[in-house]
């Protein structure tokens, strides 16, 4: 938000959870991201949605997490405003795989979606991998475009240093452990370096 001021660009944020030293506009949701699994809670958030972006009357809508994308087929008529989304990991590939309203919604919102922001390229070949012909019919191949994550350095602290002993590399995965978070793509990913470089490593997996 702030890089996109320095722009001159005009920034609001629609959240589920006000912050005190915002430096934009911030609208209230009524739901968080983790309760639009509910059909009734997407609806529910997508009118708060469309009576916010009546105010704001904005050129563009980003959805900046995937459950919110669920709300598009909601919001009616958008003549006004394109939607874009960034789309973060194999969750991303999950909503197509709902049945019911979810899964239509998720579908519809694909379809609508002006822009796709995958956050690697094996996010994207996930996705439209994951329905060829949903694929293909909603051209999401020409939709999506990788832009890798970004960190501000100047916001980094330093913190303690492992020391390095020899060759060692230290990798470090930090993340919920599931399948679906490519742990097991990760260990191979670690053989295929040994093979090939032979060099020792250490593989530190934390999360829950």
């Amino acid at each position: 938000g702030k890089a996109l001021q320095r722009k001159g660009i005009d920034v609001a944020a629609l959240v589920s959870e006000q912050s005190s030293d915002a430096p934009f506009e911030e609208k209230p949701l009524p739901f968080p991201a983790t309760h639009l699994a509910n059909p009734l809670c997407t609806y529910a958030t997508a009118l708060a949605m469309r009576r916010s972006l009546k105010h704001l009357r904005p050129d563009i809508v980003h959805f900046v997490a995937e459950p919110y994308a669920l709300a598009l087929p909601f919001l009616g008529n958008r003549r006004h405003w394109r939607a874009c989304m960034t789309i973060h990991g194999s969750y991303a590939a999950a909503f197509l795989g709902k049945r019911g309203l979810r899964g239509w919604l998720a579908r519809e919102a694909y379809r609508q979606m002006d822009r796709i922001f995958s956050v690697s390229d094996f996010t994207k070949q996930l996705l439209i991998q994951r329905d060829p012909a949903f694929t293909a019919s909603a051209h999401l191949a020409e939709k999506i475009v990788v832009l890798p994550n970004a960190v501000d350095l100047s916001r980094a602290t330093a913190g303690a240093r492992r020391e390095t002993r020899g060759d060692r590399k230290y990798i470090i995965s930090v993340g919920a452990v599931k399948a679906r978070k490519g742990y097991l793509e990760a260990v191979e990913a670690c053989a295929t370096y040994r093979s090939r470089f032979g060099k020792p490593f250490l593989f530190d997996i934390i999360g829950s």
